[in-house]
């Protein structure tokens, strides 16, 4: 990674500024639709999205939402859907950032931030559901911050 890139030091100045506190997942959903049959593949279909509300100065509440469509590769019938919903208090830690600043910084860091919780609950429910475990790919961040711009 070029350590040189602007998406890199946009990055590092988010992570360096945004401290996450008190994240918690506030909503979760799992259902089992159909059975799902010995020699069957699955594929999985995800949608993510974020939001975020100003509480303080120095404070935003981030929330992220995952959504899972569990089906069967060959014929697309659904086996399962899984929605998680995540939260936490994201404290600004640099007192020189402008308000519109550390929006911005907050924005960049919701997703990274609260995406562990949701990949966790998400496995944990699948792998109690007797279906393959919803395992979330990772997310390239600095790719993401250019591909948002």
């Amino acid at each position: 990674m070029n350590r040189d890139n602007p998406e890199y030091q946009e990055y590092k100045m988010a992570r360096d500024s945004i401290q996450l506190r008190n994240a918690y997942v506030f909503r979760s959903k799992a259902e089992r639709i159909s059975d799902l049959y010995s020699g069957e593949r699955v594929e999985f279909k995800f949608w993510l999205g974020h939001q975020k509300k100003f509480i303080s100065e120095k404070e935003w509440r981030g929330c992220i939402k995952v959504d899972v469509i569990v089906t069967v590769k060959e014929s697309q019938r659904e086996i399962a859907k899984l929605s998680v919903e995540c939260a936490g208090i994201f404290l600004i830690t640099d007192d020189s950032l402008d308000s519109a600043e550390a929006e911005e910084r907050v924005n960049l860091q919701i997703t990274p931030q609260l995406l562990p919780y949701a990949r966790n609950a998400l496995t944990a429910m699948s792998s109690i559901m007797n279906i393959p475990p919803v395992i979330l790919p990772t997310m390239d961040i600095i790719k993401s911050i250019k591909n948002n711009r």
